[in-house]
């Protein structure tokens, strides 16, 4: 699990994604915040072999579900995650259980250089 920073501004209350969201949608989105990659790595997504960058995170719905909270599923997960694409925080794709995470404007959210080195 990552270890790193995110940086949060008190300006998040008033955007539609903490204003228009139930708990299980903003769970979901500060989780995902947490857990995508600050950097390359390479994982595997349909069969083949792609660099998951920064501001990503390749997983499985089961996991992430779990990640989130013990009592989210995979299809509250689903539920969840449309409603944060329709919202513009993210994209995703799901392949079999297999799940690729987006965040979108990663850069507002990255903790910059000093995670990294906490890592």
């Amino acid at each position: 699990m990552n270890q790193g920073w995110i940086n949060m501004q008190g300006s998040l209350i008033d955007k539609p994604v903490w204003r228009e969201t139930t708990n299980e949608e903003k769970s979901t989105f500060i989780t995902m915040l947490v857990c995508v990659n600050d950097r390359e790595e390479e994982g595997v997504w349909k069969n083949e072999t792609i660099t998951v960058k920064p501001g990503q995170l390749l997983t499985t719905l089961g996991a992430f579900a779990r990640q989130v909270h013990y009592s989210m599923t995979s299809e509250k997960v689903k539920v969840a995650l449309e409603t944060l694409a329709r919202l513009d925080v993210l994209k995703y794709e799901i392949h079999g259980q297999d799940l690729l995470i987006t965040a979108l404007e990663w850069n507002r959210f990255d903790g910059g250089e000093a995670s990294r080195r906490q890592r």
